[in-house]
């Protein structure tokens, strides 16, 4: 449209008057498809002097010089006087376009209804007479086309004006802020910055207005500087009036949310002071009472530690009496906002709260900041950590329970804000749940730890004086198994399991390590009978031990998993974790302890627990827990060891004086001068040797020994070694070729024969791998020694047979091959079935003096 692309004249006439020289403003890009008003702006500043800019002096409102004023001024009129002719020139263009189209609308329609007449009577002109409507219409549709474009550019024009004049405007308040400032008026302050900020806004990013937008900034400051004093004096003397005063202020300068940080802030600050009024009264009562102390050593206040530890004696107190006054400030709060700010309330409350908790300083944490503090902690403070922890945990707890009682409407409260809040109040309670297993660990150590079995100035005479020890401290030690049971379940409702079977694994570490050195202390006494008895009596005090323990940590177990169930069950929803309204209608409605409550807030949103939770519960049913779950397997060993040392080492001494007799050298005709001694024992062909005939004894009396504690079914297993080999060693001849008899079948008395028949087997077999050392140790074997070491190997297999034992497949060996002539020696060899046995075999030749060559055959005679 051309009359649309030309240019308005500097001297042209805007309404009745005639403006000086203007600057020339061209239509084109008003005409433009994508045109931008605030580029246009940016372009037609930058193109007339820099209009806008300024730059920023040391005041806060810098004034200009007069002549810089005057001549800015002046250039704006000039700007929007040629934007203002530029307007007329386009809404003349509108009114002649419209002239245009209405005059042919009028024709058009008159020729279109002629047409529709003569197709009544003349059928062969419509086609004539459609070709010249079509010609009609389209001259319309460039009439409206031409008004279309015209109104474009009439509001681009328009769009461009509003933006001038906005230019004005924030020229104009930029220049009235200092003023409005000295006035003392904060409400036309901030309804000044509110239109600088409105107008600021609709220029976009124009570079010119830069110092503009600094104006505002420093604006903003000085207002918060200016209106925060009176709003802290208004919410300290809790005046309505005064703090509505200073909302309004806050608002009508569009800073509401500088009111709510400084709201947030003073009362915050408020309960800062709280904070360290608690702890400086309580500090100073502890220093004066003679309980112990802090753990942290380094200062962070005067008087004040570097953080308040939970598991310090003192954190409880604190809590207690913090927690109390905070709840009353909140209460207080809850009233005067329902009468101040009630749409402020259900922000304020949840966001006071996360921001005052969050400030607390020193803060507040489980442990001491170093590791190196428990060092010098006492056995007695150290056990007692978990007490304090647990306790700080519950103040905690009773906080998170008295904060859902506002929320007796769920409208009342912003609930993600309230979440965040309980959050924040939840923190003592995670910290207890990340650090629990460490800290019943600890308690329990300390606790077996105080139980005394070892005195390094007062060695233990005995092992049935040993046996009485761990006798007492047993009950000791099944109290401390009582004492985790009723934390976890009362302190954790069950949840925390894996820490409680953390400590059992603990307390019980301790034990054995005390028992242990007990064994050691004892172990070198002189074996009798009393020894026998004091070995089985220990043995049999840790088989109890081991099953009354076992019997409190499967019953802890199961109580564990019925406590926890309505916990683990609700924050296992899937649903749950991400609708904190769900949540909190279960612990308004539910009659939950204040601790359940906030372990199930805390399973809920820490998703981490209930995983932990569940893994423990998991492996306490598992075969894993029962293969690794035996803490007093190795005790129940050492002290089955005691019992077979104590009544084999006087069979061992026997057996050790085999070698050196001198009967094994004697020739046929020497003996028979010598004569056949005489024995009470059954008769054979030619009698045993006096230590065949102790032997003999010894192994008689083992049951007599065993008898006074035969135990029941249940506790075979542990009093008694599950094979016969079981204390021989590695390279001992009759190793891995030890068996029992067949089993007893299972009656009344089935414990007790069993008890019996694998201490008599393990002794005997004891007994058969000791001779058929002693006997390869013999310097020379005659012909008639072998012939009575036969005898008396016959005597002892007799009476180890009539005690249910068999031979072991050594001393057969070595029977058989005490029996073979030369000549056949190195053919009975070979029929052996494994190099063990040959070997034995090649020993037996030697000191029977036998020769064998490198095949096995005999080579000759000595």
């Amino acid at each position: 449209m051309e009359e649309l692309s030309r240019s308005i004249k500097p001297s042209e006439a805007v309404g009745d008057a005639i403006l000086p020289a203007m600057p020339v403003i061209s239509l084109e890009p008003f005409d433009a498809p994508r045109f931008d008003a605030v580029q246009w702006l940016n372009t037609a500043l930058a193109g007339h002097g820099g209009l806008g800019s300024r730059q920023a002096g040391v005041a806060l409102f810098p004034a200009n010089d007069s002549t810089d004023q005057d001549n800015e001024a002046d250039s704006y009129a000039k700007l929007v006087a040629s934007l203002q002719d530029a307007m007329h020139s386009s809404h003349r263009d509108l009114e002649a376009a419209l002239k245009k189209a209405l005059s042919v609308v009028p024709w058009a329609v008159r020729e279109v209804e002629r047409v529709r007449q003569m197709a009544k009577f003349l059928r062969s002109n419509v086609d004539g007479a459609g070709e010249r409507v079509a010609g009609v219409e389209s001259g319309a549709s460039v009439a409206v086309a031409a008004i279309a474009q015209a109104d474009a550019v009439v509001r681009k024009v328009e769009a461009s004006r509003d933006l001038l004049r906005r230019v004005n405007e924030v020229n104009r308040l930029t220049d009235r802020l200092d003023g409005l400032f000295a006035g003392g008026d904060l409400a036309a302050v901030g309804d000044a910055i509110a239109s600088l900020r409105e107008d600021l806004a609709a220029l976009g990013d124009v570079a010119e207005f830069a110092f503009h937008r600094a104006t505002l900034a420093a604006a903003d400051k000085k207002l918060e500087e200016t209106a925060a004093p009176k709003l802290i004096a208004a919410l300290e003397a809790r005046d309505p009036i005064g703090t509505q005063t200073a909302r309004k202020v806050f608002e009508r300068a569009g800073s509401s949310e500088t009111f709510e940080a400084q709201y947030l802030e003073f009362r915050s600050s408020q309960i800062g002071k709280i904070w360290m009024d608690c702890l400086y009264a309580i500090l100073d009562d502890f220093s004066h009472s003679g309980l112990p102390q802090a753990t942290s050593s380094e200062p962070m206040a005067p008087g004040l530690p570097k953080v308040i530890a939970m598991a310090d004696p003192h954190t409880p107190t604190i809590l207690d009496s913090f927690y109390e006054v905070f709840i009353s400030q909140l209460r207080l709060e809850w009233e005067w906002l329902a009468e101040t700010l009630p749409d402020l309330r259900p922000s304020f409350i949840p966001s006071w709260i996360v921001l005052s908790l969050r400030k607390l300083s020193p803060p507040l944490a489980v442990l001491p900041p170093s590791p190196g503090a428990d060092l010098v902690l006492s056995q007695e403070v150290r056990s007692s950590r978990l007490l304090y922890a647990q306790l700080s945990a519950l103040a905690a707890a009773k906080f998170m329970k008295t904060l859902m009682s506002f929320l007796g409407d769920p409208s009342a409260m912003n609930l993600p804000l309230f979440n965040s809040a309980l959050r924040e109040a939840a923190e003592p309670v995670v910290y207890y749940l990340t650090n629990l297993k460490s800290l019943t660990s600890e308690f329990a150590k300390a606790s077996a730890s105080s139980i005394t079995l070892v005195n390094e100035k007062q060695p233990v005479a005995s092992l049935m004086e040993s046996a009485r020890k761990v006798d007492t401290a047993k009950r000791e030690l099944l109290e401390l198994a009582d004492r985790i049971s009723k934390q976890c379940l009362e302190q954790t409702c069950g949840v925390a399991l894996d820490a409680a079977l953390a400590a059992f694994s603990a307390g019980a570490g301790v034990f054995r390590d005390s028992v242990t050195a007990l064994t050691l202390q004892t172990s070198r006494t002189k074996s009798s009978w009393e020894g026998i008895q004091g070995a089985l009596k220990l043995l049999a005090s840790l088989s109890s031990l081991a099953r009354e323990w076992r019997i409190r940590k499967d019953q802890m177990v199961g109580d564990s998993a019925s406590r926890a169930a309505r916990i683990l069950e609700i924050s296992s929803s899937e649903d749950i974790a991400s609708d904190s309204n769900k949540v909190f209608e279960i612990l308004r409605a539910s009659d939950m302890a204040d601790m359940e409550a906030a372990l199930l807030f805390v399973f809920c949103r820490e998703r981490e627990f209930i995983t932990r939770a569940l893994q423990s519960f998991s492996y306490a049913d598992s075969d894993a827990r029962d293969s690794n779950d035996h803490e007093f397997q190795e005790l129940i060993l050492i002290a089955q060891r005691l019992v077979y040392h104590c009544m084999f080492d006087g069979i061992l001494n026997t057996v050790r004086t085999v070698p050196i007799l001198t009967d094994w050298s004697m020739t046929s005709s020497a003996r028979d001068d010598e004569g056949d001694e005489q024995t009470d024992l059954p008769a054979f062909s030619s009698a045993p040797l006096p230590y065949a005939a102790e032997l003999g004894e010894q192994l008689m009396n083992i049951p007599q020994q065993l008898e006074p504690f035969m135990p029941d079914d249940d506790d075979v297993n542990q009093l008694s070694p599950a094979h016969p080999d079981e204390f021989l060693t590695q390279t001992s001849p009759s190793r891995a070729s030890a068996t029992l008899e067949e089993d007893i079948p299972l009656g009344e008395e089935s414990g007790r024969v069993q008890f019996a028949r694998r201490w008599i087997a393990a002794v005997g077999w004891g007994t058969m791998d000791a001779l058929v050392i002693s006997v390869m140790k013999i310097p020379h074997l005659t012909s008639a020694g072998a012939t009575q070491l036969t005898i008396d190997l016959e005597y002892i297999a007799n009476v180890l047979n009539a005690l249910g034992v068999g031979q072991s497949e050594a001393l057969g060996c070595l029977r058989e091959l005490l029996e073979v002539g030369e000549e056949g020696f190195s053919m009975a060899m070979e029929a052996l079935p494994d190099d063990r046995l040959r070997t034995l075999a090649r020993q037996i030749a030697t000191i029977r003096r036998i020769p064998l060559g490198h095949s096995g055959h005999d080579v000759g005679r000595s």
